[in-house]
């Protein structure tokens, strides 16, 4: 009995002096790290768009010039109307050529649309609308646009709406292309049948000064109804047309009808 107590003393002596067991135990439980939470991602800048600039050369009625940036995104041409102040804008030269503007975003490309051009450039539009010209010829009474400027006017007007002068613009390109207002067409020189090439009137000429005015009314027959010859009259000249009888200028400029 005694062999026996002891072998097993024996047994558990040496499971009590192993310490492997208890010390790998312990250092696995002091080892495990504590849960540590991952920092929140920072978020990106918004990006901030890039603005882009058309660039043009603003002369003003006193012969000053100065440059002005137009940004293309808003289109607003503030401050090409202020410094134009009656003059006129064009885009600058680059390499000994006007630089051009393709049409990008969707103001441009609807004022390239109603301008029916070619060439995938608007720098003209952008000039016409940058300037400011009271005395443009094309809002002159005695001028009918044509169809190209009647168009290139449509496509600026398109590109700035709000332009100081925009409803001049659109009474001239009204006035070349409505048929109920052909009577405000000027007339020039050559010969005229009253009633078919041109409304019968009271018509006066835009000018009052000539090296050599000849105006004269005539009948079916060619028989001289009225005429002159003019060199100067300060309130220029007046004769009134009817139907049927033929008109004839040369040298005199333009007629307008005003009655």
């Amino acid at each position: 009995m005694a062999l026996a107590v002891a072998t097993l003393g024996a047994c558990s002596d040496g499971a009590a002096e192993n310490p492997a067991t208890a010390d790998t135990t312990t250092a696995s439980l002091t080892a495990r790290p504590s849960p540590i939470s991952s920092p929140s991602p920072t978020p990106s800048p918004t990006p901030t768009p890039t603005v882009t600039y058309v660039t043009l050369s603003c002369s003003t009625v006193g012969g000053r010039s100065g440059v002005v940036r137009v940004p293309r995104e808003t289109a607003d041409f503030t401050q090409a109307w202020t410094a134009a102040n009656g003059g006129r804008c064009v885009t600058l030269w680059l390499d000994g050529a006007r630089v051009t503007v393709v049409p990008t975003t969707d103001l441009e490309k609807s004022a390239y649309t109603a301008w029916g051009h070619t060439g995938n450039d608007v720098a003209t539009l952008y000039g016409i609308c940058a300037a400011v010209q009271p005395d443009d010829v094309l809002l002159s009474a005695n001028h009918v646009m044509s169809e190209g400027q009647v168009a290139e006017i449509r496509g600026a007007l398109t590109l700035c709406p709000s332009h100081p002068l925009a409803a001049q613009y659109a009474d001239a390109a009204d006035k070349a292309t409505n048929p109920d207002r052909q009577d405000e067409h000027p007339i020039y020189g050559g010969k005229y049948v009253v009633g078919a090439d041109i409304p019968a009137g009271t018509y006066r000429t835009t000018g009052t000064s000539w090296d050599a005015c000849y105006w004269a009314r005539v009948n079916g027959d060619g028989s001289i109804i009225d005429n002159g010859f003019v060199t100067f009259a300060p309130d220029g000249i007046t004769v009134t047309l009817n139907d049927g009888e033929g008109f004839e200028s040369e040298g005199c400029g333009s007629w307008l009808k005003v009655g």
